[in-house]
């Protein structure tokens, strides 16, 4: 029987008789009670017999299943009472069947006898293939109540816009970016497991007086073969020296700087030209964001991302204005009479807090947050996205405050989400670095993690890959997975030390250490002679020559159970927005697959065991494939 009928079979014939008898009939039981079942964490000290199911009394509660009012104390006294209630069923049944259960500080605890759910999740796992895990499987018969809108967020069939990455053109993309990019991503990946359509938006910082600058120092320090060998690289260094020497006026003037001679005017008029769309100036500005793009999408590519949506702030200065007059309308917008700036001063109608923000500059042209809302508004017409996701740092939780309660404010019902679901936000990253000690481009960040993975490779007695372009190819892909689990290992708001020595190492809790592990179970399925079509006789409906009640031992029953838990840990990273549970999930994984790779041998062992042992390491590597595509990693099969 595949997982998901167990556990329904279970909760029909176990749960709900005892349940009925203790509390009573409610509607939808069922349904609220198969939500409330999760499979229990895989310790490093779990004992084989230890309960694999457990229902909380408060999950009961969220479910609906406990009425609001209900004391806590009385709650867990029905749990307890059901313990007697179970036991009255099982009696009868036959003791391969029989399901303990057992009640204690407010949790229903239901051990399972160890055939039956590593049966169970092995033929489930040969059964969906690369498709197990999605879309909330395990659950994938249930749907939220009418009568109960806990039952679940309503996550699932929803059209969802993630904005993400966001690099500045003509600069580099910095450790921020790499974040955004990494969590956005995985954030993505989740939303499409569960069958939302997902639009993903890359947002480029393509527009403001930084322009002006390169425009100016192009024409004096540009040269046009280093602008199509190293673009982003050229035109940073040219934007350094213009600050430079802008400040080098400051200083030669104390200050007083003549606006015919000063560099900053000269910067701010060719911007100007572009915004009034000056050929010349608008034609530098299209061959940097062509350029700059171009390079992002080759850095995109090595990082397994993909965008559907290029946009720009370019796009939105000027429909910006026309979100000043709708601001101005409402009566919120005002000038102070100081600077001529125009800022909106509302109150939010969800805090209730009064925001101050600026709209317009002085000279009219429009700010960061003015093009930000500009855009989308604009996204919610063209792309009617049920939910907005903005992958940012932290530090910009004041620009987005403003902005969901400025839209609030506007009467955009749609905006009163909480805010730290439509900002994601997370922390920083410090000691990204080169070997110089330099803030370097994610392309330098790629190249020196594939040259320090190709020298932990040659050094290692174990490699088995020989072939110099191979190897190349292959220490870059785990160079990058090290980069990317280092990243998504951390919960998305604690910022991280970046320590080259611990992200590259093959054993511990590294990028690394999961592909090595990918790799060895690639290696045992190709090496041990048995066609993997065999294991088609574990697929459901089949009936096994070879069954797989033999999975008996500790290091079997501990990794079918955390097998188990994979659905349970897809749904709690996407609810939560948290890639980091994906990735300790796959750590656990990793480190139980070690101990029954050395525990369960598969060649030289009679068939009737050899087979259920390597159903079960395919299982393993499914599982593990699947989980590293969630956070974007494609596995490698041999290292």
């Amino acid at each position: 029987m595949a997982l998901p009928r167990l556990l329904k079979h279970i909760t029909e014939t176990r749960l709900m008789p005892a349940w009925r008898q203790v509390y009573g009939e409610l509607d939808g039981d069922l349904e609220r009670m198969l939500w409330c079942l999760r499979f229990s964490p895989v310790r490093k000290r779990t004992e084989i017999a230890s309960p694999p199911l457990r229902i909380n009394a408060e999950d009961l509660r969220s479910c609906d299943l406990f009425p609001e009012t209900m004391p806590k104390g009385k709650r867990e006294g029905v749990i307890a009472k059901m313990d007697n209630a179970c036991a009255k069923l099982n009696a009868d049944l036959p003791a391969q069947e029989r399901t303990k259960v057992s009640a204690k500080n407010g949790m229903l605890s239901i051990q399972l006898h160890p055939k039956i759910y590593t049966q169970a999740v092995v033929q489930d796992i040969l059964t969906m293939k690369e498709t197990y895990g999605s879309q909330g499987h395990v659950h994938s018969f249930i749907r939220p109540h009418p009568l109960s809108n806990k039952v679940l967020p309503a996550r699932y069939g929803h059209r969802v816009l993630v904005e993400y990455s966001s690099p500045n053109i003509a600069k580099p993309f910095h450790a921020g970016h790499l974040r955004s990019t990494l969590i956005g991503n995985t954030i993505a990946n989740l939303n499409k497991v569960f069958g939302n359509k997902v639009t993903k938006v890359n947002y480029l910082g393509d527009w403001g007086t930084q322009f002006g600058l390169l425009g100016v120092g192009f024409r004096k320090m540009g040269d046009q073969s280093l602008l199509k060998e190293q673009p982003i690289a050229h035109l940073y260094d040219i934007y350094v020296k213009m600050q430079t020497l802008i400040k080098s006026e400051e200083v030669a003037t104390d200050g007083n700087i003549h606006k015919e001679l000063a560099m900053h005017q000269q910067a701010l008029a060719f911007f100007k030209s572009m915004e009034q769309g000056d050929e010349e100036a608008l034609n530098f500005w299209q061959t940097c964001c062509n350029l700059s793009i171009e390079e992002f999408e080759a850095m995109y590519k090595k990082l397994g991302v993909r965008f559907d949506v290029y946009e720009g702030e370019s796009m939105y200065y000027k429909k910006g204005l026309s979100l000043v007059k709708m601001v101005d309308e409402k009566g919120l917008l005002q000038t102070h009479q100081d600077t001529h700036v125009q800022f909106a001063e509302f109150l939010d109608p969800k805090s209730n807090e009064l925001i101050r923000s600026s709209l317009l500059k002085s000279d009219g042209s429009t700010l960061y947050i003015t093009r930000d809302l500009a855009a989308i508004l604009d996204r919610k017409t063209k792309y009617k996205f049920d939910r907005i996701h903005y992958v940012v740092d932290q530090s910009q939780s004041d620009h987005f405050r403003a902005m969901f309660g400025l839209l609030r404010a506007l009467g955009f019902r749609w905006a009163d989400k909480p805010l730290d679901e439509m900002h994601v936000a997370f922390g920083r990253v410090a000691g990204m670095s080169s070997r110089k000690g330099n803030a370097v481009l994610l392309s330098d960040i790629i190249a020196e993690a594939s040259s320090r993975m190709q020298q932990v490779m040659n050094d290692k007695e174990t490699t088995k890959i020989t072939d110099p372009d191979l190897l190349k190819q292959t220490a870059e892909r785990l160079g990058i997975a090290a980069v990317i689990v280092q990243d998504l290992k951390n919960k998305r708001l604690t910022g991280y030390n970046f320590d080259w020595n611990k992200i590259l190492t093959f054993t511990g809790d590294t990028g690394v250490f999961l592909m090595y592990t990918h790799a060895r179970l690639c290696s045992l399925i190709r090496n041990c002679d048995i066609p993997l079509t065999e294991l088609e006789m574990y697929e459901e409906g089949a009936a096994p020559l070879y069954p797989l009640d033999v999975l008996l031992e500790p290091e079997a029953i501990r990794l079918s159970r955390h097998l188990a838990r994979f659905n349970e840990a897809v749904h709690d990273a996407h609810s939560k927005l948290e890639p980091c549970v994906v990735v300790h999930y796959l750590f656990t994984l990793g480190h139980l697959s070690s101990k029954a790779l050395d525990a369960l041998r598969v060649q030289g062992e009679p068939h009737q065991l050899a087979l259920p042992r390597l159903a079960l390491f395919q299982c393993s590597r499914v599982v593990m494939a699947a989980g590293l595509h969630l956070i974007g990693i494609e596995p490698i099969d041999q290292m």
